[in-house]
């Protein structure tokens, strides 16, 4: 990545981490899946420390909600077409952070 850095100004190399708010606070029956986003948290904040001033774009999203795929499709049927969350908007939302400019990307 650190050798794509020069060679792709307009949009650096980027690494993204997709969280959930239990990276920030663990719940009740989710200490697996708290410990594990927290360490996810952590492993992304070192590495936007250290390769972030080098270049390299390090971002962690939080994704809080079921994402609407094929494993989930039977999953809050009854509840509306917004219930879910959209692969497509997840994308878009991480396109948006690929191509922040250098200038205006904060550690």
């Amino acid at each position: 990545m650190l050798k794509s850095v020069e060679s792709s100004p307009k949009n650096p190399p980027t690494l993204i981490f997709t969280g959930a708010t239990a990276a920030l606070r663990g719940g009740a029956k989710l200490s697996s899946f708290a410990t594990a986003k927290f360490a996810l948290r952590a492993l992304s904040q070192s590495l936007a420390r250290e390769f972030g001033p080098q270049g390299v774009h390090v971002s962690h999203a939080i994704i809080d909600g079921i994402i609407d795929t094929e494993g989930t499709k039977d999953m809050l049927k009854d509840t509306g077409a917004d219930a879910k969350i959209s692969v497509e908007n997840i994308a878009d939302s991480y396109w948006y952070l690929v191509s922040i400019p250098q200038g205006k990307r904060k550690p």
